[in-house]
């Protein structure tokens, strides 16, 4: 069994390593330390630090786009997106631009090449491309009921691809374009991480029902330098059942299986509703018993030290989780 947790908040190298010591006691088995634009441009020598004090007390370490381009999942700002707000950001079908870099367009291209390059440069095990997206309504979107991007990239593109200009609606034809867009894009830069011991995960986003997730994702878990798909039935955060994390769990695991893939589930731990802290023990035993054996949660010590995820009460939180998970099942 893997056992992770994502950490994020703190960059001075002796909390971390105390905490890193911690949780290898407790039976963790890699930290997935977020990187975000700040990291690379002001903090790349500190990340290096972090990942090899880590590493050192014998955790694997994974390190994801954090918010980077707002492409990726995550809190933090963008710089990219504010210095090329005009030419390489997405644009709805009503021609307003949303601060989300475009997956086609060449800058942001050659600047993920730069985050790739800086992380294979700091020794992680593993990187993990986290909920990338488009502009979508009800998904990270801060404009509701438009779709993107229109942008002169994707317009180009679609023309040359399909033989016809891109429509004002998000037709079937336009839906397809997008996801082919993002696979090529993911499938370039996880090329550009494959021939050493870096590995690749890719985490998406679980926001379609689970009996879909066969079909929707099938396309993604062609890209063969991913080896490692991932989901995460956040069920409070998405107001559902915890039962829910059973469903989503089932079908992420037979739809790697079928590709020969491993498969991954992340546990809500943020934002976990006072009284409800049990059913974080259930989610778990439901990816469990599903044949699921790479667990990580989201986010260490129920994300205290991130005020608006946190759950409300971060301390019995992390004490259920580590219960839960790393007292009650082996690790390799």
């Amino acid at each position: 069994m893997q056992i992770g947790v994502s950490y994020f908040g703190n960059r001075i190298l002796k909390h971390i390593k105390s905490d890193m010591k911690d949780l290898k006691q407790k039976g963790f088995t890699f930290v997935l330390h977020t990187y975000s634009e700040f990291d690379l441009m002001f903090r790349k020598g500190t990340m290096n630090d972090i990942i090899k004090a880590t590493q050192d007390i014998g955790l694997k370490v994974e390190c994801n786009p954090w918010g980077v381009g707002n492409v990726f999942g995550g809190e933090p700002f963008s710089q990219f997106v504010n210095l090329n707000y005009s030419d390489s950001c997405q644009v709805l079908d009503d021609g307003n631009i949303v601060p989300i870099a475009c997956p086609n367009s060449p800058k942001f291209n050659d600047f993920m090449n730069r985050w790739v390059d800086s992380v294979l440069e700091s020794g992680a095990d593993r990187i993990f491309w986290d909920e990338p997206h488009f502009h979508e309504q009800g998904f990270l979107a801060s404009v509701p009921n438009r779709w993107g991007c229109r942008c002169k990239y994707c317009k180009s593109k679609f023309e040359e691809e399909f033989n016809k200009p891109m429509p004002l609606d998000e037709t079937d034809d336009v839906k397809l374009f997008k996801k082919n867009s993002m696979i090529h894009f993911l499938e370039k830069l996880s090329n550009r991480v494959v021939g050493g011991d870096v590995r690749v995960t890719l985490y998406l986003n679980p926001n379609l029902p689970a009996e879909k997730i066969s079909r929707e994702w099938n396309k993604y878990c062609e890209i063969e330098s991913v080896d490692t798909i991932a989901t995460g039935p956040y069920w409070q955060w998405e107001k559902k059942s915890v039962e829910s994390v059973a469903d989503y769990s089932k079908a992420l695991f037979e739809l790697a299986l079928k590709h020969k893939k491993k498969s991954q589930i992340w546990i809500q731990g943020f934002k976990i509703t006072d009284g409800k802290e049990g059913e974080i023990t259930e989610a778990i035993n439901y990816a469990i018993n599903v044949g699921i054996e790479n667990i990580a949660v989201w986010g260490y010590e129920g994300a205290a030290q991130e005020s608006w995820v946190a759950c409300d009460n971060p301390k019995l939180a992390w004490e259920v989780i580590v219960k839960s998970i790393c007292n009650s099942h082996p690790r390799n």
